[in-house]
């Protein structure tokens, strides 16, 4: 059955384990994300350089503006394949795609892209890890890495198979403050096999913690 927001609601365990929402607090999150996908949505089109009227261009895949956002939600949760996303659906990679790279601004500046992955360069809540430190002096960061699978690269395959995973992956590192569990740091992805340690090292993320700040992870 494809993703609509129609049927999946129907299944509230499926429907919080891949936006991190009940429906019901997925319709109040719909009364602030619709005006702001569509303010967001007008800015696009009434700009001066387009040439295409307001209302023109190619449609979406998905029809309804709500099965727009569900799905831009699913992507920020659980970051799959634009090809897996658009199967999901029941649309083309590149309906996936133009979905979400129209949908997501609108959430962005609402400040409704908070179930979002943590991305390279990009902390959590906005604030960089000096600035966090400088807050919260005596605060300890809870390090950790996380693998996740993507298609098989068209070269260099060897370098990300993970024997552990039994497919290509890619490795992110993340550090989260103790205290308020938010995210302050994390790095670009590197091939999956690489060793924790080694990735740690590469951050240098101890050597620019403060005085005082404590790190924690796992015996890797």
């Amino acid at each position: 059955m494809m993703f609509r927001l129609l049927y999946l609601s129907r299944h509230p365990q499926v429907f919080r384990a891949v936006t991190g929402l009940t429906p019901a607090e997925f319709d109040a999150y719909l009364r602030t994300a619709r005006p702001a996908v569509a303010a967001a949505q007008h800015r696009r089109r009434d700009r001066r350089d387009r040439q295409r009227d307001v209302g023109a261009g190619r449609p979406y895949g998905l029809a309804d503006a709500d099965d727009r956002i569900l799905c831009t939600v699913v992507w920020l949760r659980l970051y799959p394949s634009l090809a897996v996303l658009g199967y999901c659906f029941g649309i083309s990679e590149s309906a996936a795609r133009r979905t979400v790279a129209h949908t997501l601004p609108g959430l962005e500046q609402a400040g409704l892209d908070t179930m979002r992955l943590p991305t390279a360069g990009r902390p959590r809540n906005g604030k960089s890890l000096p600035r966090i430190l400088r807050e919260t002096p005596a605060a300890a960061v809870v390090i950790d890495s996380f693998e996740q699978a993507v298609q098989r690269p068209r070269r260099r395959q060897r370098r990300y198979y993970s024997g552990k995973k039994k497919r290509h992956t890619q490795k992110v590192q993340v550090a989260v403050d103790e205290e308020s569990g938010t995210t302050c740091h994390s790095t670009e992805a590197v091939p999956g096999p690489t060793a924790d340690l080694k990735l740690l090292q590469r951050s240098r993320l101890l050597s620019r913690l403060a005085r005082g700040v404590g790190a924690f992870a796992d015996a890797a």
